[in-house]
């Protein structure tokens, strides 16, 4: 079973999808509000991208 490795390379991993995971918050914070303030269409697909970039990113870390 692959979770029999070295732990201390599972906590790594589990410490940065946290960081990633409080980074995302904030960017989906942003989001809201830019919906909010209806900004322009271009400013807001680029936002989206960075937050479903750290949510692919932040997957990939959890798969122990």
């Amino acid at each position: 079973m692959q979770f029999a490795l070295d732990k201390s390379i599972t906590y790594t991993k589990l410490r940065t999808a946290y960081i990633l995971l409080k980074k995302t918050a904030v960017y989906h914070d942003k989001l809201l509000s830019l919906k909010k303030q209806k900004v322009y269409y271009a400013e807001f697909a680029q936002i989206k991208r960075f937050w479903q970039n750290y949510v692919k990113i932040t997957f990939y870390f959890f798969r122990i």
